[in-house]
C-alpha cells in the first residue's frame, strides 16, 4: 500500500515538473501583454548634437565719418573688392590744406633763422678764441722761457747778420776786381739790412718780455672776451627760442595731418564693400557711418548650442553643415572656440514665452563652400562621440533602477530583465557594451506593471536599430 502511495506522489511530481518545462519552452496560445520590440544591431553609431547655424564673416567693419563737411569723393561700391589702407573717399579739407601750407613757410622760415643763428654763434666764438689767444700770448710775455726764447731769437739774428756782413765784404772784393756785376753788391747790402732789422725787432720783443704785460692791455682783452661771452649767450638765447616756436608749429602741423587723415574715407581690411550709405557730394557729421566692409570670403558658422547640450561640446570635434542654400550637399566642418558667456535665448511653450540660455559655438569650414554667403541659416549637426560597429538598442528601451541600467527582451514569448552597461546616446538610440548580443529582441514600451518572466505577444512588426 505504502509502495503504491509513493509510486503516485512521484507521478505527480513528474507530472508538474514537466508542465513547468513545458510552459517554459514551449509557446502558448494564450495572449500575453502587447508589446513593441526592436532587434538589437551592431554598427557604426554616432552621438549629436543638432541645432541651426548662421554663417558669419570671419571681419566685418563699419567705416565712420572723421570729420564733419563735404564728401568729395566716394570710389566703393557695394560689392567692390577693397585693400586694407585703400582710399575709398574724402570729405572736404581745404581749410586744413591751407593750414598746413602756411605751416610748412613757417617752418622753412625758421630753419633760415636758426641758420643764421648758428653761424652767428660760429662766428663770435672764433673771435672768443683769438681774444683768448692774445691774452695768453700778452700774460705770457714775461716768462722764464718766452724770455729764453727771446734771446735765443737776438743770436741767431746777430749769427745771421756777422754772416751777411762777411758775405757783402767778399762780393766787394769781387766787383772791384771785376769778377762780379754790382747788382751782386747791392743784394748782399739788402741782405745786411735785413738782418739788422731781425736783430732789432729780437731786442725789442725780448725788452718787452722782460717788462711784462700791461694792465690796461689785458683788462682791455678781458673786457672784449667777456662782452663776446655775453653775445654768444644771449645767441643761444635766441636759438632756444627759435627751436621752442618751432617745436609748437611742428605740434601744430601733426594736429592738421591727423585731422587731414581723419576726412580720408580709407578701407580697414582686405575684404568686400558689403553696404554704402552715403554718396559723393553729400554732407556728413562726424561719427557718421559711411559703409561697411567685409571679408566674404572668410566665412564661419555661428551655432547655439543649448545649456543642456553645451557641456558635451568641445574645440575640434567636427560638425556637418546642411541645407538651406547647401541643398542637398554636405559640408564639414569642426569647432573651433566655444564663447566662455551663455546668451538668453526666446522660446515659445504652450502659448508662453520663456527664457533659455544658449552659448554660441563657432565653427569653421574644413573647405570653402561658394554655396554658403554671410547671413545665410543652417542645420547644423555636431559630432559628440563616435563608435565603430556598437551594440545599439533604442533609447526608450533601456531602464533604470538605482543607477543601474537594464532591458527586457522577449525570450519565447516572456519577459525577461537584463541587466546591460550603456555607452554613448544620441537622440534614437542608446550604445550597449555588456549585457545583449546583436540579433536579441528587445521591449521598447516596457511599462511600470512588466515582471519577471510575464507572458509577452509583439505588438508589431519587429523593428530594427538604426
Amino acid at each position: 500500500m505504502r509502495k503504491k502511495i509513493w509510486i503516485g506522489v512521484i507521478t505527480g511530481v513528474i507530472a508538474i515538473g514537466g508542465y513547468i518545462v513545458y510552459s517554459a519552452y514551449v509557446p502558448r496560445s494564450v495572449e500575453g501583454t502587447p508589446v513593441s520590440l526592436a532587434t538589437v544591431v551592431q554598427k557604426d553609431m554616432e552621438s549629436r548634437i543638432m541645432t541651426t547655424g548662421k554663417v558669419k564673416m570671419e571681419q566685418e567693419m563699419t567705416v565712420y565719418a572723421g570729420a564733419s563737411g563735404k564728401i568729395v569723393a566716394l570710389h566703393a561700391a557695394e560689392g567692390a573688392p577693397v585693400k586694407k589702407g585703400q582710399i575709398l573717399g574724402e570729405i572736404y579739407t581745404e581749410d586744413i590744406k591751407n593750414q598746413l601750407i602756411d605751416i610748412d613757410s613757417q617752418l622753412i622760415d625758421m630753419d633760415e633763422q636758426a641758420r643764421d643763428v648758428d653761424n652767428q654763434v660760429a662766428d663770435t666764438s672764433a673771435q672768443i678764441a683769438e681774444k683768448k689767444a692774445e691774452l695768453a700770448k700778452l700774460q705770457a710775455a714775461n716768462d722764464a722761457i718766452e724770455i729764453a726764447k727771446a734771446e735765443n731769437g737776438i743770436r741767431q739774428a746777430e749769427q745771421e747778420l756777422e754772416q751777411a756782413k762777411r758775405e757783402y765784404a767778399r762780393i766787394k772784393t769781387l766787383v772791384e776786381s771785376g769778377a762780379e756785376k754790382k747788382q751782386e753788391l747791392d743784394k748782399a747790402s739788402d741782405q745786411i739790412k735785413q738782418a739788422e732789422f731781425k736783430l732789432k725787432t729780437s731786442q725789442y720783443e725780448l725788452a718787452e718780455k722782460k717788462k711784462g704785460p700791461k694792465r690796461e692791455e689785458v683788462t682791455a682783452l678781458l673786457v672784449s672776451i667777456a662782452q663776446l661771452e655775453e653775445k654768444k649767450k644771449r645767441t643761444a638765447t635766441k636759438k632756444e627760442s627759435i627751436a621752442s616756436k618751432k617745436q609748437k608749429i611742428e605740434e601744430k602741423r601733426q594736429q592738421l595731418l591727423a585731422q587731414r587723415n581723419d576726412a580720408l574715407i580709407v578701407a580697414p581690411i582686405d575684404g568686400t564693400v558689403l553696404t554704402q550709405k552715403a554718396k559723393a557730394g553729400e554732407y556728413t557729421t562726424k561719427g557718421n557711418e559711411l559703409l561697411k566692409v567685409g571679408t566674404t570670403q572668410n566665412i564661419y558658422v555661428e551655432a547655439e548650442i543649448a545649456e543642456a547640450d553645451i557641456g558635451k561640446v568641445r574645440v575640434g570635434q567636427k560638425a556637418k553643415l546642411e541645407g538651406g542654400a547647401l541643398g542637398k550637399q554636405v559640408a564639414e566642418a569642426h569647432v573651433v572656440s566655444i564663447s566662455p558667456v551663455a546668451i538668453e535665448a526666446a522660446t515659445q511653450k504652450s502659448g508662453q514665452q520663456s527664457e533659455r540660455a544658449k552659448v554660441a559655438v563657432k565653427l569653421a569650414l574644413d573647405k570653402p563652400n561658394e554655396l554658403l554667403r554671410p547671413g545665410f541659416r543652417i542645420d547644423v549637426t555636431i559630432v559628440h562621440q563616435s563608435a565603430k560597429q556598437a551594440l545599439q538598442v533604442p533609447i526608450e528601451a533601456v531602464q533604470k533602477n538605482g543607477g543601474k541600467a537594464f532591458v527586457w527582451i522577449n525570450e519565447n514569448g516572456l519577459a525577461k530583465k537584463k541587466a546591460v552597461v550603456t555607452g554613448m546616446e544620441n537622440e534614437l538610440f542608446a550604445e550597449v557594451k555588456q549585457g545583449l548580443k546583436a540579433g536579441t529582441k528587445v521591449i521598447t514600451n516596457p511599462g511600470p506593471q512588466l515582471k519577471e518572466n510575464e507572458p509577452v505577444m509583439e505588438a508589431n512588426v519587429p523593428g530594427e536599430a538604426r
